[in-house]
């Protein structure tokens, strides 16, 4: 014992063992890299192209996220590898028609769960299918096209009500799209999703912005940046003593308390109105009790439901006004096929909107160049396979793929000039483009529920601003601040829309 205690005490008093700095920074260097060769050499997915630091870590991806710009970056990828690139350790991308088919199989990537409200799985976030298939079945009905039929009267009024508001700036005044047209889209959804007018383009007459619109766009920004900065520093800044910064951080209570604030209204009368997507559900509870849908199961659904219908809608409607701004001559041509075909700022129907093929043109051209989730989607090879086929790549089991729009979207061999935007495109659509457009998500079960609803608003809206009004840019509206920049969700580098609105002399 003796001499054990005497030789550790013989090592604590010996001096430190002294190397030079840089040669320890090299023998760091050397490690590192000896590591990369190593997972590089062993790695199964060492034949699939891509640049030397994806061998190594993922921490690129949440630089590039961090800027905003992540999609633009993986693009760049695309340009540089070809079809199929590894962008990190276990996850690969691709950027081809039938690649898109065979990932949307597979279960999503667990990075969704970021999305998750109060840690509560709904539609858009459930990983695997048969949970998503079992809750789509419940929800799926209030979202056809057949359903929207019966609430077209509610839109109607909330269109008149948003050109009575650009009105009021007689042409003199830019107002912002990306706030106008959120307000718009809470009216909708709210009455569409609760059955309720929450007056948010009344308080908007008011100049006052109201409270739920903020959140709407709130809470994906707030989830986005939740999820790539680190848990104890975001902990740390929620704490900053600001006001709308707090609101920002609490954009998933408010929205919440709003869903359950309403539940409980409904539970206190005797027969449910189904015309609400709440209703639907209250409804499917107490007639299945087997079915574990609870009270929380709903007020998630519906919250996040609300969210996703209206900040992606308005902010797409807000790039669409931003290339009709630029552009007289696209709208003369949909202003003319609206008067051809008699459409009317009152009687504007989902039916007769579908039936003029220039102004589905346009739509589609914004969609394509504007998509409103343009960033990477990400599924996981299920660890039971032994491994998959993705076009002609093998792929293990436990390994992430991906697409994303920015770059099905800009595929020479899809769309000619992809860069440039050109409605008659869609005029004399290919094969070739549809099988590249996902502006709704991967094409299939998991594409976006509510997809019927946003395409009605966005050609009810074009119609209504092109009939009424003449449109150009406000001063500080340029390419450099409509810039698309990424949050998951796509919105502009300015932060901003502004237009000027100039009523026509004869409003149609």
């Amino acid at each position: 014992m003796q001499s054990v205690l005497s030789y550790y005490s013989r090592s604590m008093n010996s001096p430190a063992l002294d190397i030079p700095l840089p040669y320890g920074l090299f023998a760091f260097a050397c490690a590192l890299g000896l590591a990369a060769t190593i997972r590089l050499l062993l790695s199964p997915l060492r034949g699939i192209p891509g640049p030397w630091y994806a061998n190594m870590s993922d921490a690129h991806l949440s630089y590039y996220a961090l800027r905003f710009d992540k999609s633009r970056a993986l693009h760049k990828l695309f340009l540089s590898y070809g079809r199929v690139v590894r962008i990190a350790p276990r996850i690969v991308m691709f950027s081809s028609a039938s690649a898109l088919r065979a990932i949307g199989s597979h279960p999503k990537h667990s990075m969704y769960a970021v999305f998750n409200m109060r840690g509560v799985s709904h539609t858009f976030t459930f990983l695997d299918s048969k949970s998503h298939a079992g809750r789509r079945r419940v929800v799926l009905g209030h979202w056809l096209p057949m359903n929207l039929t019966s609430h077209e009267a509610d839109i109607t009024h909330s269109v008149s009500q948003l050109t009575s508001y650009l009105r009021g700036s007689d042409g003199q005044t830019p107002l912002d799209a990306l706030v106008f047209l959120r307000h718009f889209m809470v009216d909708v959804i709210f009455s569409y999703v609760l059955e309720v007018r929450v007056g948010a383009l009344e308080a908007l007459f008011e100049n006052v912005t109201h409270e739920l619109s903020d959140a709407v766009t709130d809470f994906p920004k707030e989830h986005f940046l939740r999820s790539v900065v680190p848990t104890p520093l975001w902990n740390l800044l929620k704490l900053i003593p600001h006001e709308r910064w707090r609101r920002f951080c609490r954009a998933e209570d408010i929205m919440l308390q709003v869903a359950e604030e309403r539940m409980r209204e409904l539970q206190t009368t005797s027969n449910v109105d189904t015309s609400s997507l709440m209703g639907r559900m209250m409804s499917y509870a107490s007639e299945h009790k087997g079915d574990p849908l609870s009270v929380q199961d709903i007020a998630t659904e519906c919250a996040v439901q609300l969210i996703a219908g209206a900040e992606t809608t308005s902010t797409t409607a807000s790039f669409g006004l931003w290339e009709l701004s630029k552009r007289p001559d696209i709208v003369r041509r949909i202003r003319e096929e609206l008067t051809d075909h008699n459409i009317e700022l009152n009687s504007m129907s989902g039916k007769d909107l579908h039936r003029l093929p220039y102004l589905d043109a346009f739509l589609k051209e914004v969609l394509r160049l504007y998509a409103p989730v343009p960033t990477l989607l990400m599924r996981t090879v299920p660890k039971g396979q032994h491994h998959v086929m993705i076009g002609d790549v093998e792929i293990p089991a436990g390994v992430t793929v991906g697409v994303q729009a920015w770059t099905m979207h800009r595929d020479p061999d899809a769309f000619i000039n992809p860069e440039e935007f050109v409605p008659e495109r869609w005029l004399a659509e290919s094969d070739a483009q549809n099988n590249n457009f996902m502006p709704f998500g991967i094409p299939g079960v998991r594409s976006c529920i509510g997809k019927h609803l946003g395409l009605l608003s966005l050609k009810t809206i074009i119609a209504a601003v092109v009939l009424n009004f003449d449109i150009a840019p406000g001063t500080d509206t340029t390419e450099r601040t409509m810039r698309v920049k990424d949050a998951f969700v796509a919105l502009p580098a300015g932060q901003k829309a502004e237009f000027y609105f100039r009523p026509l002399v004869t409003e149609f």
